[in-house]
């Protein structure tokens, strides 16, 4: 069992918002636009190039999936720690303020 846990809620906002970067520059990419307006004088080039970008495009709608998730859990831990402090803050305050007898 661990003696000891700590989280650096600044290092995690900062993760957070690399993360939330990223994921905001998959989430705008349109490659099917330029798929669709390509000129490549062969079918079967046209072809070759949409299915790559079909692919690339699922590929990419999971990677947001996934970024979306660690977005989640980096809000819970940071959420989660807020938490814990507080508790521990009320838990100092309600022991101190339980040995006052009025002096």
């Amino acid at each position: 069992m661990a003696g000891q846990f700590g989280v650096d809620l600044g290092a995690v906002e900062e993760v957070r918002g690399a993360v939330s970067a990223i994921r905001s520059d998959l989430g705008g990419i349109q490659p099917a636009q330029a798929a669709d307006t390509a000129v490549t004088g062969s079918p079967a080039v046209t072809d070759a190039l949409h299915r790559f970008v079909d692919d690339s495009s699922d590929q990419r709608r999971r990677l947001v999936e996934l970024l979306d998730a660690v977005l989640a859990r980096l809000d819970a831990l940071v959420q989660g720690t807020r938490m814990v402090d507080q508790i521990l803050v009320n838990s100092v305050a309600t022991f101190d303020g339980a040995g006052d007898s009025g002096d």
